[in-house]
């Protein structure tokens, strides 16, 4: 009984050991809530807010107004896949990202293209042609009495083009010389022309031109804008006795005056009607004054205006001034008259810095012609200008209407350019000619009036040079370089795109193609200077040129890209107009050859703008072609860029090192 009775005390002592050992690890826990929530449901919250839509974006076409000769259209861009795409009312497919690309077809003429998308509407305008790349005359225009208007139509290899003007239709023909047309590949320039009423004392309207094309089973018709006819300036005192005989004078009367207003002007011959200049022409200076036929001659586009000058040349009465769209004026016209001959008297020639002078006193600022003799040309008689070899031994330098002439030139033993002076008295003028120390020891010229009414002519002088042993193996320092830097501002240049679609401007690929240049050719000692160094120059050509003509360098090099429609075309070109450039041209040609950079390389002659300055000798360098995918992503990479800037500062390099007899 005892025994029993201890045995259930002990339980009940482990029992109570037990539950403090329980309570005592409980010790300072929370005590969960075990109260059962009276609902299940989860808390409210928001609901989720839907995306905000997706503009649409269209990158191509990128205007909304445009004309194509492509007979489709190339639609892309991002849009909205919750909301429908229709493009003329065509539901378009997308990607899942909500891309697009949609060709829509056109018709011949003018097509509206809507594309709708969400409240979005966009319209496009595009003109689409098959047979007509342009026509001229597209904007109003009024010619001066008695004009001949000439007509132009670029339109496919073997059109029929005819005009019908003031119920007269006339048949357009093929111009034989194609070169600098501005025809595209497969088109060829049609030219005629119609005469303007004569001795009209009032303006005349005179309707339009309707340009009829046909090619093939195609026809399109265009009409011109509107054509006036100005009325006939009076000329107040008329001298038939004062147009010379021979040398190329024209009898334009006596009372009708033009005066060079711009920097300087080109002149053309005076027996055509366009601007190909050539080599064998010159520019005049501002002031220049000479009388003038009052008939306004236009080229083969209607876009260009021109003066018939008494000496025999034309010169431009107003022009495009690009990137500006309208046309500036670059003569004065007006009535008067003019010394019935001119009286020159000649002064020491000097030397300053890099150039020989030769100043004149004039009694009038009368019209001069400088040419290169004797000089062979590849057939100067089709306008092809190209030599094989620089080498002319004087230059010639008739005066207009000087028949008296005071003073001699004189040609010092020591001068850099020339050995001795030659003046021929002619019948109604006379002639310079200026003997060179070695033959095609030519570098360029200017001309200009100076403060005291002085004509002064600037030669550049050879310049100087050394072997080095560095790169390049020559030393540049005191030479000055000008790298014209194509393009700039609004004037993209040319636009490419790479294999992804994104759009590069050849004015971005300009400039850093001239810093890398400017690199090599500073770290040989060269003075660099540079026409642009930001992508917002707006510079325009004729400041340009003028620029170019105040730093008078030794030496300029033009930095472009090319394009074409054919993106199949690829390769290297170098460009001169001036037949003292062609030795540099050359150099620059066979370093870029040699560099293996190109799939191709060749050096051309032609008329580009910039290179028909006679300041120095201007090389203008094509360096591949915008619109080939291969030749622009090659662009893009900084290495190649830099190994073009070294061929092209090689060529450079090589110019000099022959002028200076350093060459191998």
């Amino acid at each position: 009984m005892i025994r029993k009775t201890f045995q259930q005390m002990i339980c009940i002592l482990l029992s109570c050991i037990l539950v403090f050992s329980m309570l005592a690890g409980c010790a300072g826990q929370t005590v969960q809530d075990t109260t059962v929530p009276e609902t299940s449901e989860p808390p409210a919250s928001d609901p989720p807010k839907p995306e905000p839509p997706i503009p649409l974006t269209v990158m191509l076409p990128a205007e909304n107004q445009f004309m194509t000769m492509d007979k489709v259209v190339n639609f892309q861009g991002l849009s909205d896949l919750r909301f429908p795409l229709t493009i003329n009312g065509t539901e378009i497919p997308r990607e899942s990202d909500g891309g697009f690309t949609y060709e829509a077809p056109l018709e011949i003429g003018n097509n509206e293209i809507t594309v709708v998308h969400q409240d979005q509407t966009l319209t496009y305008r595009i003109e689409y042609r098959y047979a007509t790349e342009f026509f001229s005359q597209a904007q109003d225009t009024t010619y001066h009495s008695g004009a001949r208007m000439y007509m132009g139509v670029s339109a496919r290899a073997g059109s029929t083009v005819t005009a019908t003007f003031r119920e007269e239709k006339k048949t357009l023909h093929l111009t034989v010389d194609q070169l600098g047309s501005g025809a595209k590949e497969g088109f060829h320039l049609y030219t005629g022309f119609f005469d303007m009423p004569s001795n009209n004392t009032e303006q005349q309207d005179l309707g339009n031109i309707t340009y009829t094309i046909t090619c093939e089973d195609t026809t399109e018709t265009y009409t011109s804008g509107k054509i006036s006819c100005a009325a006939k300036v009076p000329v107040k005192t008329s001298d038939p006795n004062s147009t010379p005989k021979g040398e190329g004078y024209i009898n334009v009367g006596s009372g009708y005056i033009v005066e060079v207003i711009d920097g300087n002007v080109e002149t053309f011959n005076g027996k055509t009607s366009d601007d190909k200049s050539n080599p064998t022409y010159n520019y005049l200076p501002k002031g220049t004054v000479d009388y003038a036929s009052q008939n306004v001659v236009y080229d083969s586009t209607g876009e260009k205006e021109y003066m018939l000058l008494r000496c025999g040349v034309r010169v431009y009465r107003k022009t495009k001034n690009t990137p500006n769209p309208t046309q500036s004026m670059v003569v004065d016209c007006y009535t008067g008259l003019l010394p019935d001959h001119n009286e020159i008297v000649f002064n020491p020639i000097t030397v300053e810095g890099h150039h020989t002078y030769l100043t004149l006193d004039t009694l009038w600022k009368a019209p001069f012609f400088l040419n290169h003799e004797p000089q062979d040309y590849k057939n100067a008689s089709h306008r092809d200008y190209r030599v094989d070899n620089f080498d002319a031994g004087y230059i010639d330098i008739r005066f207009c209407y000087a028949t008296k002439v005071t003073g001699s030139v004189t040609i010092p033993l020591e001068n850099p350019l020339f050995t001795k002076a030659e003046l021929t008295q002619n019948e109604a003028d006379c002639t310079l000619r200026l003997y060179l120390k070695e033959a095609g020891g030519f570098y360029g010229w200017d001309a200009y009036y100076n403060d005291q009414g002085q004509l002064c002519f600037r030669f550049l002088n050879p310049v100087k040079v050394t072997k080095a042993d560095n790169a390049y193996g020559a030393d540049l320092t005191g030479v000055r370089i000008m790298l014209d830097v194509g393009h700039g501002g609004g004037d993209i240049g040319a636009l490419g795109r790479d294999s992804n679609g994104v759009g590069w401007t050849e004015s971005e690929r300009n400039l850093i193609l001239s810093n890398y240049v400017r690199k090599e050719l500073e770290s040989i000692g060269a003075t660099v200077i540079m026409n642009r160094t930001t992508m917002e120059d707006t510079t325009t050509q004729r400041e340009r040129i003028q620029f170019l003509r105040e730093q008078a360098p030794d030496y300029c090099l033009c930095i472009h890209h090319n394009s074409n429609s054919n993106k199949s075309l690829y390769g290297y070109e170098t460009g001169y107009f001036t037949i003292f450039t062609q030795p540099a041209a050359d150099h620059i040609h066979e370093a870029v050859a040699a560099s293996k950079l190109y799939r191709s390389a060749y050096v051309m002659w032609f008329y580009y703008y910039v290179s028909r300055q006679t300041t120095c000798p201007i090389v203008l360098t094509e360096n591949g072609y915008m619109s080939s995918v291969t030749e622009l992503e090659q662009m893009l990479k900084d290495s190649v860029m830099q190994e073009k800037a070294k061929a092209l500062t090689q060529g450079v390099v090589n110019y000099f090192l022959e002028m200076n007899g350093l060459t191998q």
